[in-house]
């Protein structure tokens, strides 16, 4: 359930003795296909590593493609880590790090001399390209944030450089995650009292731990649920609803007015006058078919472009 069954035995006995990422997730409560139960029995050595599955394959696969990418975006290099390498820390012996990556930044040293060289470690992920939208909209799932806040405490990092690849686009999607002190601490708790269940044999119930608190990091997406919020998109939803009556009254009081016209060009009514004569089609340039007939010339250099903005689209939701 956790690790490639192509892992060594000597990686999976080591990866058991101390608490990783994914385990810390479910610890929190924030895992959303391993229970608590089921990380004790993992390392406990009841439940064995998960066989190779189509999403780990995508991952082992694309993930070079994955630290190429965000090492463009972010133009720095991206050293990839040894995951035979364990990376433990004296304050919470009972767990270990993995990441994916290291940059190397340099930062003003602390007395004001010269300049301190820190390695800000990096997580790679390749989801569906469904899950990659939803964190490009929503920002970064709670238990992905959960294994990032952990590599951070592990490695002491100020915070960590996460990067989700779409499969499909091949684009990245990075998200600067800055250490929280407070949520480590709470984390840290949660995972130091579990390992302890662990080390004495005591295996917990099969109820869920309550999910931890967690910040939102990254996405596009606000949810906005106050007094104002609620009356904007209730006028919002009614004048979509009186627009649309409106068309299809409009269309309705057409087809009769053309029926009434009996095919005339124009017709004077109570209020209006009509006209509904037969125009010539618009006339367009055709773009690609000069280009194909003249390939020698540039075309973009007589492109006009428009200054940027916004649309507004409203999509009605739970109808």
């Amino acid at each position: 359930m956790i690790e490639l069954a192509t892992k060594s035995q000597d990686w999976s006995n080591q990866h058991r003795l101390t608490i990783g990422s994914s385990i810390a997730a479910a610890v929190c409560g924030v895992h959303p296909y391993m229970t608590v139960v089921q990380a004790y029995d993992y390392m406990t050595g009841i439940e064995p590593p998960a066989e190779m599955n189509q999403h780990m394959e995508r991952g082992v696969l694309l993930e070079p493609i994955a630290r190429k990418k965000l090492a463009q975006h972010l133009k720095a290099s991206i050293e990839p880590h040894d995951q035979y390498s364990f990376i433990y820390n004296d304050r919470y012996p009972f767990a270990h790090a993995l990441p994916d990556g290291w940059i190397p930044v340099l930062t003003p040293a602390a007395d004001g001399d010269g300049h301190d060289r820190l390695e800000i470690p990096v997580e790679l992920k390749v989801p569906t390209p469904q899950n990659w939208q939803m964190i490009r909209l929503k920002g970064v799932h709670d238990y992905w944030l959960i294994q990032c806040m952990h590599v951070i405490a592990i490695t002491n990092a100020p915070w960590i450089e996460f990067g989700a690849l779409n499969p499909v686009t091949m684009q990245v999607l990075p998200v600067r995650v800055n250490r929280d002190d407070g949520l480590i601490d709470s984390m840290m708790e949660r995972e130091a009292a579990f390992f302890e269940q662990v080390r004495k044999g005591q295996r917990p119930t099969e109820e869920q731990p309550e999910a931890i608190e967690l910040p939102e990091i990254g996405g596009e997406m606000v949810t906005l649920t106050d007094d104002d919020a609620l009356a904007a998109a209730a006028a919002y939803c009614e004048a979509e609803q009186i627009l649309k009556d409106a068309e299809a009254l409009k269309e309705s009081a057409k087809s009769r007015i053309e029926e009434l016209m009996a095919g005339a060009d124009v017709a004077e009514l109570p209020g209006l006058r009509i006209y509904n004569r037969e125009q010539a089609g618009r006339i367009t340039f055709d773009k690609k078919a000069l280009a194909k007939a003249h390939p020698e010339i540039d075309l973009n250099k007589f492109e006009k472009h428009g200054k940027p903005f916004k649309t507004f689209r409203a999509y009605l939701l739970g109808k």
